[in-house]
């Protein structure tokens, strides 16, 4: 992982973020709970886009 790379975002509570892009096809996600709601974590979907030029 380089962990020199651009921060993408950064997002905090319930509302969902609006699409994120990596300029790469790779992306590290890191999750950090203060435990102070237990509820089942996040999901994610991948989408994988093709550039038909």
């Amino acid at each position: 992982h380089k962990f020199d790379s651009p921060l993408l975002g950064r997002f905090c509570g319930y509302k969902n973020p609006e699409d994120i892009r990596s300029s790469s096809n790779k992306m590290t996600v890191k999750f950090v709970s203060d435990r102070s709601v237990q509820k089942a974590g996040f999901a994610a979907d991948f989408i994988k886009e093709l550039d038909e030029c």
